[in-house]
């Protein structure tokens, strides 16, 4: 699969979302949703994010974030 090259702009909104392939549950037990969190903690700093709010649901998750500093291409 090609991977699509976006640039994050400082001080741009970003919606972040993704589902189980037919929409098959990704997030089995308590453990899965905290793994993905301690992810994103991991990395907000390294990439200058601010998590504005998040919806994790059994098949699927939604991120609303704010790039902070420089761009970041990704």
């Amino acid at each position: 699969m090609a991977r699509r090259k976006t640039s994050f702009l400082p001080n741009n909104y970003y919606h972040v979302y993704n589902r189980g392939a037919n929409r098959a549950d990704i997030f089995l037990n308590d453990k899965d949703y905290v793994f993905l969190l301690k992810q994103v903690k991991g990395h907000i700093k390294e990439f200058d994010v601010t998590v504005i709010a998040y919806c994790l649901m059994s098949n699927h998750y939604h991120f609303t974030l704010r790039q902070n500093g420089g761009s970041q291409d990704q």
